[in-house]
């Protein structure tokens, strides 16, 4: 009987003590649970953070290209059909008109003009050779529906030095143009009025009593040549006034029976 005894207590006290035990064995153990969850949950976000992050920089990095240049491409007899003529309606080809010595000093300009506009997506921004293309600007300006010639002046060399940095939206679809003229054009009359725009104050064209610069010296030869590409410049100051009232549809509109071709 004594031996019954004796073993029952000894199961009662190894039960207690192993209630005892794990009774204060599992505070310890949900704590040092919650502290390392703690330190996971950190670890966590930042690996959330850090993966946010690098998806906001892949993707500006992904608009970056197309937010900071204007891609202006030549209008030539390979691309003319596609660009103008069968041009998808609603969209508009801004051109601007071009020589081989002002190409880069007018391409620069000109792309700093009409970004704030390159949102819309139906306008395509490209320049024309004059040098090359002489004929099918003529041509072009023959058909406006404008009773006074944009030019009287019959010298092709008038012409290039007149039609340098027109600027002209076309409608392939509708068959119509807009029309800028630079603001300096050859110390003729300021062109503000005729672009839609209010008259800008005093004289733009150059100073026709001034002497010519003397380039004996290459300091010299390098101011003059500044001092060129500068003028060349702001042949499209106010462009961007002029695509503002573009696009509020403001502007007088050229028609064309038909596209001229481009050879």
């Amino acid at each position: 009987m004594m031996p019954l005894i004796s073993l029952l207590f000894s199961v009662v006290f190894i039960l207690f003590g192993a209630f005892v035990i794990q009774a204060f064995g599992e505070p310890n153990d949900l704590e040092s649970r919650s502290d390392s969850e703690k330190e996971e949950e950190p670890a966590t976000d930042k690996v959330q953070e850090a993966s946010k992050k690098q998806q906001i920089n892949t993707t500006r990095s992904s608009r970056s290209p197309e937010q900071s240049f204007v891609e202006v491409t030549e209008l030539t007899y390979i691309n003319y059909t596609s660009n103008l003529v069968r041009l998808m309606p609603g969209n508009m080809n801004v051109l601007v008109v071009v020589t081989d010595a002002t190409k880069n000093a007018l391409i620069q300009k000109f792309a700093h003009e009409v970004y704030p506009v390159t949102w819309n997506k139906s306008l395509h921004f490209s320049f024309l050779n004059l040098s090359k293309h002489h004929r099918w600007l003529a041509d072009l300006l023959e058909f406006a529906q404008d009773p006074a010639r944009i030019s009287s002046v019959q010298d092709e060399s008038c012409h290039n030095q007149n039609y340098i940095g027109y600027v002209l939206a076309l409608n392939g679809h509708r068959k119509y143009f807009c029309l800028f003229k630079p603001e300096l054009c050859n110390g003729t009359e300021n062109s503000s009025t005729q672009n839609g725009l209010e008259p800008t104050e005093g004289g733009n064209g150059p100073d026709e009593g001034a002497p010519a610069m003397e380039t004996n010296s290459p300091l010299q030869a390098r101011r003059s040549s500044n001092s060129s590409v500068k003028r060349t410049k702001q042949l499209l100051n106010r462009l961007n006034l002029w695509m503002d009232r573009l696009l509020e549809g403001i502007l007088q509109r050229y028609y064309v029976p038909c596209w001229p071709e481009l050879h």
